[in-house]
């Protein structure tokens, strides 16, 4: 079954939104960690939110570690 051309566009501007985005992303990555999170602040992000997704990145690498050492 042919895809709509209405489909098609959809499709074609959210690649499009997702190549800015990621070009975007990548401009803040490069700034560092201030510029993420005053990214992230300018974003709604507290500085407690951060700082607990932080822990659980931490927390799960080292679980993670500690299986592939099994």
């Amino acid at each position: 079954m042919a895809m709509s051309t209405d489909r098609k566009r959809q499709i074609a501007i959210d690649d499009l939104v997702h190549a800015v985005m990621s070009t975007k992303a990548s401009e803040i990555n490069n700034e560092g960690e201030k510029g993420q999170i005053d990214f992230l602040k300018s974003e709604g992000w507290t500085d407690e939110e951060i700082e607990k997704v932080l822990l659980e990145k931490a927390l799960q690498d080292a679980a993670e570690e500690e299986i592939f050492k099994a």
